[in-house]
C-alpha cells in the first residue's frame, strides 16, 4: 500500500469586514471610521470571477430580449395592414378620419 499523503490542513476562510477591522470600531476620529467603511464596502462588492460572468451573461440576456421585443414592434408597425373603416349609419363620411392618414401612410393629404 503506498504511503498517506500528509493533510494540508484546514482551509483558510477570507476575512470578512469584521475581521479587518477588529479593534478599529472603538477608534475615535473620522478618519477611522472613514477607512471602516470603505473596507465594509469593498467585501460587501467583492465578487468571485464566477459571479461576475453570471451576472454579465444575465445583463446579456436581458439585452436580447429587449432587442428582440423591440424588432417584434418595429415589424407590427411595419408591415401591420391599416383595417377598412365602416362608418356607422347616420354618421358624415366625412368627419371621420382615414385609416391611412392615421398611421401616417395616407397619400391623398387631408381629402
Amino acid at each position: 500500500m503506498p504511503p498517506k499523503k500528509p493533510d494540508p490542513g484546514p482551509k483558510k476562510a477570507k476575512p470578512s469586514a469584521a475581521d479587518k477591522t477588529f479593534g478599529m470600531k472603538n477608534k475615535k476620529g473620522g478618519a477611522a471610521q472613514r477607512q471602516i467603511k470603505q473596507i465594509q464596502q469593498a467585501t460587501a462588492s467583492a465578487k468571485t470571477p464566477e459571479e461576475k460572468k453570471k451576472v454579465a451573461e444575465k445583463e446579456a440576456r436581458e439585452k436580447e430580449k429587449l432587442a428582440g421585443e423591440a424588432a417584434k414592434r418595429e415589424a407590427l408597425e411595419l408591415f401591420n395592414p391599416v383595417n377598412t373603416q365602416k362608418v356607422a349609419f347616420g354618421v358624415d363620411p366625412k368627419t371621420v378620419l382615414c385609416g391611412f392618414f392615421k398611421r401616417g401612410l395616407c397619400d391623398k393629404g387631408r381629402k
